[in-house]
Protein backbone atom coordinates (compact mmCIF):
# COMPACT_ATOMS: atom_id res chain seq x y z
CA UNK A 1 0.00 0.00 0.00
CA UNK A 2 2.84 2.40 0.90
CA UNK A 3 4.49 1.72 -2.48
CA UNK A 4 1.20 2.40 -4.28
CA UNK A 5 0.81 5.76 -2.52
CA UNK A 6 4.39 6.80 -3.36
CA UNK A 7 3.94 5.71 -6.98
CA UNK A 8 0.66 7.64 -7.25
CA UNK A 9 2.20 10.82 -5.76
CA UNK A 10 5.19 10.54 -8.11
CA UNK A 11 2.89 10.15 -11.11
CA UNK A 12 0.70 13.09 -10.10
CA UNK A 13 3.76 15.29 -9.55
CA UNK A 14 5.17 14.37 -12.97
CA UNK A 15 1.87 15.11 -14.69
CA UNK A 16 1.50 18.53 -13.04
CA UNK A 17 4.94 19.65 -14.24
CA UNK A 18 4.56 18.31 -17.79
CA UNK A 19 3.28 21.54 -19.31
CA UNK A 20 3.08 21.82 -23.08
CA UNK A 21 3.68 25.11 -24.85
CA UNK A 22 1.44 25.78 -27.84
CA UNK A 23 1.63 28.00 -30.90
CA UNK A 24 -1.53 28.12 -33.02
CA UNK A 25 -2.83 25.05 -31.17
CA UNK A 26 0.26 22.98 -32.10
CA UNK A 27 2.93 21.94 -29.57
CA UNK A 28 5.95 24.27 -29.64
CA UNK A 29 9.40 22.86 -28.91
CA UNK A 30 12.01 24.98 -27.15
CA UNK A 31 13.08 27.75 -29.54
CA UNK A 32 15.72 29.74 -27.66
CA UNK A 33 18.13 30.00 -30.62
CA UNK A 34 15.39 31.28 -32.94
CA UNK A 35 14.30 33.87 -30.39
CA UNK A 36 17.83 35.19 -30.01
CA UNK A 37 18.08 35.60 -33.79
CA UNK A 38 14.72 37.41 -33.85
CA UNK A 39 15.92 39.70 -31.05
CA UNK A 40 19.03 40.62 -33.02
CA UNK A 41 17.55 40.98 -36.50
CA UNK A 42 13.83 41.78 -36.32
CA UNK A 43 12.17 45.18 -35.94
CA UNK A 44 11.04 46.54 -32.58
CA UNK A 45 7.60 45.14 -31.76
CA UNK A 46 8.09 41.84 -33.62
CA UNK A 47 6.08 39.18 -31.78
CA UNK A 48 6.01 35.37 -31.79
CA UNK A 49 5.60 32.52 -29.33
CA UNK A 50 8.53 31.57 -27.15
CA UNK A 51 9.36 28.41 -25.21
CA UNK A 52 12.61 28.57 -23.26
CA UNK A 53 14.61 26.84 -20.56
CA UNK A 54 17.28 28.65 -18.60
CA UNK A 55 18.74 29.76 -15.32
CA UNK A 56 17.91 32.96 -13.46
CA UNK A 57 20.78 35.44 -13.44
CA UNK A 58 19.03 38.18 -11.46
CA UNK A 59 15.66 39.54 -10.44
CA UNK A 60 15.56 43.08 -11.75
CA UNK A 61 12.33 44.53 -10.38
CA UNK A 62 8.80 43.96 -9.20
CA UNK A 63 6.77 46.74 -10.80
CA UNK A 64 3.00 47.16 -10.74
CA UNK A 65 2.40 43.49 -9.96
CA UNK A 66 4.80 42.27 -12.65
CA UNK A 67 7.95 40.42 -11.65
CA UNK A 68 10.92 41.02 -13.98
CA UNK A 69 14.00 38.82 -14.06
CA UNK A 70 16.84 37.93 -16.42
CA UNK A 71 17.23 34.39 -17.71
CA UNK A 72 20.45 32.89 -19.11
CA UNK A 73 19.53 30.54 -21.96
CA UNK A 74 22.72 28.48 -22.03
CA UNK A 75 25.01 27.05 -19.39
CA UNK A 76 27.78 29.62 -19.95
CA UNK A 77 27.24 32.26 -17.30
CA UNK A 78 30.23 34.29 -18.50
CA UNK A 79 28.33 35.50 -21.58
CA UNK A 80 25.37 37.87 -21.74
CA UNK A 81 24.42 37.60 -25.42
CA UNK A 82 21.96 34.82 -24.58
CA UNK A 83 20.02 36.65 -21.85
CA UNK A 84 16.28 37.22 -22.03
CA UNK A 85 14.03 39.33 -19.80
CA UNK A 86 11.09 37.41 -18.34
CA UNK A 87 8.01 39.36 -17.19
CA UNK A 88 5.41 37.56 -15.07
CA UNK A 89 2.02 39.01 -14.07
CA UNK A 90 1.50 38.04 -10.43
CA UNK A 91 -2.29 38.22 -10.72
CA UNK A 92 -2.01 34.62 -11.94
CA UNK A 93 -0.13 33.30 -8.91
CA UNK A 94 2.17 35.24 -6.61
CA UNK A 95 5.92 34.69 -6.56
CA UNK A 96 7.79 36.28 -3.65
CA UNK A 97 11.19 36.36 -5.32
CA UNK A 98 13.20 34.56 -7.94
CA UNK A 99 16.69 33.61 -6.82
CA UNK A 100 19.77 33.50 -9.03
CA UNK A 101 20.48 29.92 -10.03
CA UNK A 102 16.79 28.92 -10.16
CA UNK A 103 15.93 26.70 -13.12
CA UNK A 104 13.13 28.07 -15.30
CA UNK A 105 10.93 26.87 -18.14
CA UNK A 106 8.69 29.54 -19.66
CA UNK A 107 6.10 29.65 -22.42
CA UNK A 108 4.58 32.90 -23.60
CA UNK A 109 4.71 35.78 -26.05
CA UNK A 110 8.15 36.92 -27.20
CA UNK A 111 8.49 40.57 -28.20
CA UNK A 112 11.50 42.48 -29.51
CA UNK A 113 11.69 45.48 -27.16
CA UNK A 114 14.67 47.82 -27.35
CA UNK A 115 13.78 49.31 -23.95
CA UNK A 116 14.40 45.97 -22.26
CA UNK A 117 17.90 45.43 -20.82
CA UNK A 118 18.08 42.28 -23.01
CA UNK A 119 16.41 43.93 -26.06
CA UNK A 120 13.53 41.42 -25.90
CA UNK A 121 11.01 40.05 -23.40
CA UNK A 122 8.97 36.92 -22.85
CA UNK A 123 5.65 37.66 -21.18
CA UNK A 124 2.01 36.48 -20.98
CA UNK A 125 3.23 33.49 -18.96
CA UNK A 126 -0.23 32.58 -17.70
CA UNK A 127 -3.68 31.40 -18.68
CA UNK A 128 -5.68 33.66 -20.95
CA UNK A 129 -8.84 34.51 -19.00
CA UNK A 130 -10.66 35.89 -22.05
CA UNK A 131 -9.71 34.11 -25.26
CA UNK A 132 -12.63 35.69 -27.15
CA UNK A 133 -11.53 39.25 -26.36
CA UNK A 134 -7.81 38.86 -27.06
CA UNK A 135 -5.81 36.41 -29.12
CA UNK A 136 -3.11 35.38 -26.66
CA UNK A 137 -2.52 31.68 -26.24
CA UNK A 138 -2.10 30.32 -22.71
CA UNK A 139 1.38 30.44 -21.26
CA UNK A 140 3.05 29.21 -18.10
CA UNK A 141 6.11 29.66 -15.91
CA UNK A 142 7.91 26.86 -14.06
CA UNK A 143 10.53 27.81 -11.49
CA UNK A 144 12.44 24.96 -9.82
CA UNK A 145 9.60 22.54 -10.72
CA UNK A 146 6.86 24.78 -9.30
CA UNK A 147 4.24 25.81 -11.87
CA UNK A 148 2.93 29.38 -11.95
CA UNK A 149 0.43 31.15 -14.18
CA UNK A 150 -2.37 28.62 -14.00
CA UNK A 151 -4.50 30.49 -11.46
CA UNK A 152 -7.32 32.51 -12.96
CA UNK A 153 -7.50 36.06 -11.69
Amino acid sequence: MKTLIILTLTLLTSISFAQTCFEKKKPLENNESELLKYRDFMEKGFKTRGHVDGMVVEQTENRQGHLHFILDLDSDLTTTDDHLEIIYNQQYGEINEVLPGSQVRACGDFIVDHYSPTKAVLHWLHLNPNKKKNHHEDGFLIIDNQVFGLEAK
